[in-house]
């Protein structure tokens, strides 16, 4: 009875140690099957797990150009709202300001 109790708490959805185990999986999946062969670079044709995203590199710097300028305006912005002691500029400053930082991680 005792040793029932403990396997149904052991492989129970609430015990933490199967959900941080459940990463570990994940990553054994994907490394044992790769789409890209390690050694040679050549694409796999068989089935694979973890497939390569080819993204446009002129994606990246557009993207990240333009949120850094936007960053900039934002800096700027806020400041005049300080200088101004305007509490309703400084806000949308800085909403300004950390969308364009998730952006520019983005890019």
């Amino acid at each position: 009875m005792e040793q029932r109790k403990l396997n149904t708490r052991l492989f129970s959805f609430r015990n933490p140690t199967l959900w941080a185990l459940l990463p570990l999986l994940l990553y054994v999946l994907l490394y044992q099957f790769p789409c890209v062969d390690p050694e040679t670079g050549d694409p796999i044709t068989r089935f694979c797990l973890d497939p390569q995203i080819v993204v446009p590199m002129h994606h990246f710097n557009i993207v990240s150009a333009t949120s850094l300028a936007a960053l900039l305006v934002a800096i700027v912005v806020g400041i005049v709202g300080l200088r101004q002691r305007n509490q309703q500029v400084i806000y949308v400053s800085l909403a300004f300001i950390s969308l364009a930082a998730f952006f520019s991680v983005h890019g």
